[in-house]
């Protein structure tokens, strides 16, 4: 009987035994998915130049293009915000929706949040540019427009503020890009939602 108990006991420490090493590999394999994730994420907001498709698509919007970098890449900071919320009051106030203005003002805020450390997010946030990127998206008949708006908004899916993109509404326009004619609109859009989908199982729903 002792002989017995003794076995059962040892057969059911190497069940914990087991149970323990497959919830370790699971969280490992969770970290690593996260670290690979978090670096993706710190690439793609790091970049500076549209794709090459975009630029073929309306060459007179973007500066000339050498070894993947334009001739006349503008640097924005948190100080150029209040620059750039003004000319998007402007624009409202006017009712006419200039594309090339509104895409230089997305693309604005856009590079301001391409920082790999410490983007300013909250600075975009609290200076109320969010609505007006997504009402960007929108904008069927402006695809650079649309494809600036959508990496602007997935700078800030990218951090912890993804849960604001959500409730601000930006989720249905952007499903709605997935079925643009533009195919860097489509992988934006697509990047955003992931990024979305990928920070919660709550926001994923």
């Amino acid at each position: 009987m002792i002989n017995n108990r003794d076995d059962r006991r040892s057969q059911f420490k190497k069940g914990i035994d087991a149970d323990e090493s497959r919830r370790r590999r699971t969280e490992t394999t969770i970290s690593l998915r996260k670290s690979k994730k978090d670096e993706g994420i710190a690439k793609r907001r790091a970049r500076v130049v549209a794709p090459t498709t975009m630029v073929a698509n309306d060459a007179s919007s973007f500066a000339p293009v050498v070894h993947g970098e334009s001739k006349r890449e503008q640097v924005y900071t948190t100080q150029d915000i209040p620059s750039l919320m003004q000319q998007l009051y402007e624009i409202q106030q006017s009712g006419v929706m200039d594309g090339d203005k509104l895409k230089k003002i997305a693309q604005g805020f856009r590079k301001i949040m391409s920082v790999e450390n410490n983007p300013p997010v909250h600075e975009v946030l609290n200076s109320g540019a969010l609505p007006f990127l997504i009402q960007m998206l929108s904008l069927v008949d402006k695809p650079l427009v649309q494809f600036e708006a959508a990496w602007a908004i997935t700078n800030i899916a990218s951090t912890d503020q993804t849960a604001v993109i959500v409730d601000a509404g930006a989720i249905p326009p952007l499903v709605q890009l997935l079925t643009s004619a533009n195919a860097d609109v489509r992988e934006q859009a697509a990047w955003c939602l992931g990024n979305v989908a990928g920070d919660s199982t709550a926001l994923r729903d």
